[in-house]
């Protein structure tokens, strides 16, 4: 994956989507932080807490193409930890009212590791844990499949059902 200089902008979909569960910031999913100032940016920007400095989501690192700006797609990605990037999973926080344009937008881009392995996306759109979307061409073409966590999602494919089971594993929407 290539790096790019990116800015935020006035994009502010990280203020509004992940939990934030640190001792300078509590933010619940899918709320506004506090010292957001929406489409504008944080209010205390140079004093934000460590997390919201830490954090980078995968289009400001360059790894999402341009076109896909958060904002203007309604999602951003992210790895969630070392896992991730073994299974080549990208969790998408999505905006919800948005969510019938993520096939439409994925279908735009690949990312495709060294190996020529393409990346999977496993889809938060709301503050349900339990709802989920997944994305994974080698699977399912080029479709979003939505489901319960623990549910099995099935799908008739060129004559082949396929099915997969939605399983937490702590800190990682992982499914196999």
């Amino acid at each position: 994956m290539k790096q790019a200089s990116r800015e935020c902008g006035d994009c502010t979909l990280c203020c509004k989507l992940p939990l934030i569960e640190d001792k300078e910031l509590q933010k619940k999913e899918y709320t506004w932080c506090k010292d957001c100032e929406i489409g504008v940016g944080c209010k205390i920007y140079s004093k934000r807490p460590k997390v919201c400095k830490d954090f980078k989501c995968e289009w400001l690192l360059g790894h999402f193409p341009e076109h896909a700006r958060p904002d203007k797609v309604g999602f951003y990605g992210t790895t969630e930890n070392l896992h991730s990037l073994t299974e080549k999973v990208f969790t998408l926080y999505a905006v919800e009212h948005k969510i019938h344009q993520i096939e439409k937008n994925l279908s735009k881009f690949r990312i495709v590791d060294s190996d020529g392995d393409e990346w999977r996306y496993c889809i938060r759109y709301n503050g349900n844990d339990d709802d989920l979307g997944v994305y994974d061409r080698k699977r399912f073409g080029e479709r979003v499949l939505f489901g319960k966590r623990g549910e099995i999602i099935w799908q008739k494919t060129m004559e082949i059902t396929l099915w997969w089971t939605l399983q937490k594993v702590k800190n990682l929407n992982k499914w196999y």
